[in-house]
């Protein structure tokens, strides 16, 4: 029978959750013209929600406004940013001394990850212009943005992170050692499969936690059939 690993059902769960903090970002704007307060890190952050252009440009010449402070839904303006696909507002931020584009939220989700769970192309692109952008980049948990999209199953957002030359797509989760590939033949996405498939040096024959490859875990019959036609099983 098949049954979803524990990390499988955390990281679905963390998808969950970062759109629900965003969500509540929405709701409080609705409600509070400041966030619930009036300091320039709490105007930064009001300002991206508001796509509010003007306003950022102005606070980067503020010192002692600090781009990487989260709000009260432990999100930060970049996280916010990406998640709308905001592209003149990273390009902004990213001129913000300190910058941290790996910064990440009580889900362990960073800017990359949530504009990767949206389908927001543009806003990974120009994520990735930032310093110390890091594609591969694992939270505590092991996930990354590749596995995420593998999970969604956006071809579109998975053929973009495949573009960038330093990507691995053998990283195994921290807990289950799942890969990317696993996640998409757990989750019966196809398209997915194909695209890691193009990739040379994906390892199809790596194995979990629990000593099983990405054939074993397919989710039906289709996807080991798929598995088989691209892969040498």
């Amino acid at each position: 029978m098949f049954c979803c690993s524990s990390r499988f059902i955390h990281l679905v769960t963390n998808i969950f959750l970062s759109t629900l903090l965003l969500f509540n970002v929405i709701l409080s704007n609705i409600y509070a013209n400041d966030l619930g307060g009036t300091n320039n890190n709490n105007k930064l952050i009001t300002a991206v929600e508001n796509n509010d252009v003007a306003t950022i440009r102005k606070l980067s010449q503020d010192l002692n406004c600090n781009v990487n402070s989260k709000n009260e839904h432990s999100l930060s303006a970049l996280m916010i940013a990406a998640y709308h696909g905001r592209i003149e507002i990273i390009k902004e931020l990213a001129g913000f001394a300190n910058i941290d584009v790996n910064l990440q939220n009580k889900a362990g989700f960073t800017a990359l990850m949530s504009a990767t769970q949206e389908g927001q192309i543009g806003a990974i692109k120009e994520l990735s212009k930032i310093p110390n952008f890091d594609v591969n980049f694992q939270n505590k948990y092991g996930d990354t943005a590749l596995k995420i999209a593998t999970v969604i199953g956006d071809v579109e957002v998975i053929k973009t992170l495949l573009d960038f030359p330093n990507i691995n797509v053998n990283l195994q989760g921290k807990e289950d050692s799942f890969t990317a590939l696993m996640y998409a033949t757990q989750e019966g996405n196809i398209g997915a499969i194909k695209e890691l498939a193009k990739i040379k040096g994906v390892n199809h024959k790596l194995k979990n936690k629990s000593g099983k490859t990405a054939l074993d875990i397919a989710k039906d019959e289709k996807t080991r059939e798929c598995l088989k036609k691209v892969f040498d099983f």
